[in-house]
């Protein structure tokens, strides 16, 4: 998946339609009125984004149902 705004820089355009043309069956998309940084001024709309398409195009249920792991803390040693 790619994702950008419609207010970015001319560098992430290049960028943008660059990988349209290398992965022509990705998906692709456009955030209206949101800036190049989007994810970090704008974190609502992109996670929103990034969470519908995890949730229902990731073609991996297992990832989705995945439990999450605990991860024991590191043995110190005296």
């Amino acid at each position: 998946m790619s994702l950008r705004g419609t207010r970015t820089t001319r560098a992430a355009l290049h960028v943008s339609a660059l990988l349209r043309c290398l992965l022509p069956h990705g998906r692709h998309e456009v955030l209206d009125g949101l800036p190049h940084m989007a994810p970090l001024t704008h974190p609502a709309p992109v996670n929103d984004r990034l969470l519908r398409f995890l949730h229902f195009d990731v073609p991996c249920r297992a990832l989705r149902a995945a439990p999450a792991r605990q991860v024991e803390p590191a043995e110190t040693s005296a």
